[in-house]
């Protein structure tokens, strides 16, 4: 790991915002304690924030992790609050990860690692959020809004992908896994840096993961179709 480090530095004194910040010291042990804790804190509280929960319950009273899958992602909303809402839970959730990391991006240009365990926290927060009990949704739209951030040529390319998936198979699921699998292979045809493919292979593997029972379900015809 720490020829890695050595390879994409997280000094940002390159960076002409930087020259006169204290932030430009990155050789300093407590500012990187500090911008690594306070970072990973906020990207993972974000990705908590329970959109497609907050949404459902004020819409219908219910509680959609008792209901459907008890995912609380935009394609379980869509079943019980309709087509909008769900538009609007997928946007709020893509936000969830785009928004922490660009930031990130903007003020550590070159802090590459920062970025990655931002964009995986914000992934996890939508997961298993701490405003539920760590329950949550696929991560799907947040990891894909985090790779926004990183490598927004990848991401609009795996947005695509999935958005093909799914209209063809009419399956949500299927889109989804199908980007994550496409996801390396895209970051590495694009000659993108090692830690964001790095991130791809990582929120790829959790978010396969996450879709284990929809594979299950796949494989014996039973997946719900959009």
């Amino acid at each position: 790991m720490l020829h890695l480090l050595n390879l994409y530095p997280l000094s940002i004194s390159s960076a002409p915002m930087a020259i006169h910040s204290p932030l430009a010291n990155a050789s300093a042990p407590w500012l990187l304690t500090v911008v690594y804790t306070v970072s990973a804190l906020l990207a993972y509280l974000i990705g908590s924030f329970p959109t497609g929960y907050i949404v459902v319950k004020q819409m219908t009273g219910e509680d959609i992790r008792l209901i459907g899958s008890g995912g609380t992602g935009a394609t379980n909303v869509r079943r019980v609050a309709g087509k909008q809402a769900a538009l609007g839970v997928l946007l709020i959730d893509f936000h969830k990860g785009w928004v922490p990391v660009a930031i990130a991006c903007i003020i550590f240009p070159t802090w590459y690692w920062l970025h990655v365990m931002i964009g995986l926290l914000a992934v996890i927060g939508h997961s298993k959020s701490i405003f539920l009990g760590f329950k949550g949704g696929k991560s799907a739209a947040t990891g894909l809004g985090a790779l926004l951030g990183m490598a927004p040529l990848a991401a609009i390319a795996l947005g695509l992908i999935a958005f093909g998936m799914t209209r063809l198979t009419r399956f949500q699921s299927v889109g989804s896994i199908t980007a994550g699998v496409c996801s390396p292979i895209i970051m590495l045809l694009l000659h993108e840096p090692l830690p964001y493919t790095l991130y791809t292979v990582l929120a790829a593997l959790y978010v396969i993961f996450l879709h284990r029972a929809n594979i299950q379900r796949l494989l014996q015809g039973k997946e719900n179709p959009l």
